[in-house]
């Protein structure tokens, strides 16, 4: 062999032992020597460690498992027991409600029938009391009977209750606004047949010195000179209860103490000349202008009587008279004599 081939030889076995080495190298980077004893050592861990890693974890899994179907089960039997609860507490306050409604009723029912006992009990005592009075206000045509009525605590006692109806009438008419008497009948018939024998008892003197003395006479004559102010004078129904009311007054100023009394009530005076420009009943005019003339017949009554010159000018006077016939005009004229002889007093 010659030299050349030689050394090419040469320069082959080098590249390869270079690659050889190239190449363990790169093995050793990724590879690690281990004896086959080591090897298999360490094969026999790794199965030993998979076998009780598996029944490890499927241990946990089955007992993860059952705790959650437990959780499951108890969730639904909780669920179950919340939707019987609310069906009961449903049909609790359903029942709840039933009750309510049908206690709601009951009362409003007892409420009713307490009410219609109350109003059918006021009005068998309103025509009751319309009854007594119509049968005192028959017997009182005499002062006899009036005395015999009147002596006792039970006469007392009477104007107590007589004042007593009064207020009450009086407030239930203002409830109603002044309505007609038709629509307050049974508390109009009771007041209308008291205030008739209270003009019975007036016109007795006994009955009008029993009244003065007393002490309701204060709220029963106020609050019937107020409803003299204050019921309609063009209202027809109302005209005969304000005849009996002022009936009641000239009976009183026939009396010392009733006339100072009625001179003092500064509501009656104004109804009085209200009844002279407004009434459209002749017999209530007659009944004011009487009781005007018993107040200017008393030289005492100085403010009284100037309290009627002011509301009843002497123009005006003479404009009624102008007006005027019959008793009224002649009541008139005994009036203007009065104002004639005040007149040159003052």
């Amino acid at each position: 062999m010659s030299i050349k081939a030689e050394k090419i030889k040469c320069n082959a076995e080098e590249d390869l032992f270079d690659k050889l080495n190239v190449k363990i190298e790169e093995i050793q980077q990724d590879y690690v020597l281990v004896s086959k004893q080591k090897m298999a050592q360490l094969t026999l861990e790794i199965n030993q460690l998979k076998d009780g890693l598996a029944k490890v974890v499927n241990k946990d899994v089955i007992q993860s498992t059952f705790k959650q179907h437990t959780k499951q089960l108890e969730c639904r039997s909780i669920a179950a027991e919340k939707q019987k609860l609310q069906r009961e507490l449903e049909l609790f306050n359903s029942r709840h409600e039933s009750t309510l409604v049908e206690l709601e009723k009951e009362r409003q029912q007892q409420s009713k029938d307490m009410s219609d006992a109350m109003v059918e009990q006021s009005l068998f005592w309103t025509k009751f009391g319309s009854n007594v009075c119509t049968l005192l206000w028959k017997a009182s045509n005499n002062d006899e009977s009036v005395k015999a009525m009147l002596n006792g605590d039970s006469g007392l006692k009477f104007l107590e209750v007589a004042s007593y109806a009064y207020e009450s009438y009086f407030t239930a008419l203002r409830l109603h606004k002044f309505a007609k008497a038709k629509e307050l009948s049974a508390e109009h018939d009771f007041i209308f047949m008291l205030t008739g024998f209270l003009t019975n008892m007036t016109a007795s003197s006994f009955g009008r010195e029993f009244l003065m003395k007393a002490t309701d006479k204060d709220s029963l004559l106020d609050t019937a000179s107020q409803l003299l102010v204050d019921l309609s004078l063009k209202d027809l129904e109302w005209a005969k209860l304000r005849n009996l009311l002022l009936k009641i007054f000239y009976n009183l100023s026939l009396n010392e103490r009733g006339l100072l009394f009625v001179s003092e009530q500064q509501n009656l005076l104004k109804a009085l000349s209200q009844s002279l420009s407004d009434d459209q009943c002749m017999e209530n005019k007659l009944q004011s202008i009487r009781i005007l003339h018993s107040i200017l017949l008393e030289p005492g009554m100085t403010n009284a009587i100037q309290q009627v010159l002011h509301l009843i000018p002497r123009e005006k006077l003479s404009s009624h008279l102008q007006y005027s016939s019959g008793e009224v005009k002649e009541a008139l004229q005994e009036l203007e004599m009065e104002y004639r002889v005040h007149g040159r007093e003052s």
